[in-house]
């Protein structure tokens, strides 16, 4: 059962990535493209561990530059929580 759910995991991760390539290269609207991940999952949201705010990939960070439809596997490195100033690692993800 462990197994079976990690490759669906693994299939899903691989699935998302092709569909960032897909969007990169400027294929389809953003309408589309925002429309696309939603439904696969790949606009996941995740909470601060410090102070509780809510990355919302639909919304993006537009303050800090990250326009909306951004997930949060394309933030950069450097990014961090626009609240309180911690970094990513310090973010989980949402049920």
């Amino acid at each position: 059962m462990l197994q079976k759910y990690l490759n669906l995991l693994k299939f899903k991760t691989t699935l998302c990535a092709r569909l960032s390539i897909y969007i990169k290269k400027g294929f389809g609207s953003f309408g589309q493209k925002l429309d696309i991940r939603t439904k696969l999952g790949c606009m996941e949201k995740y909470e601060c561990m410090l102070c509780e705010y809510t990355y919302n990939p639909e919304r993006g960070d537009p303050r800090n530059g990250i326009p909306a439809g951004t997930p949060w596997d394309e933030l950069p490195e450097d990014w961090v929580c626009p609240k309180c100033g911690t970094i990513k690692e310090k973010f989980f993800l949402l049920d």
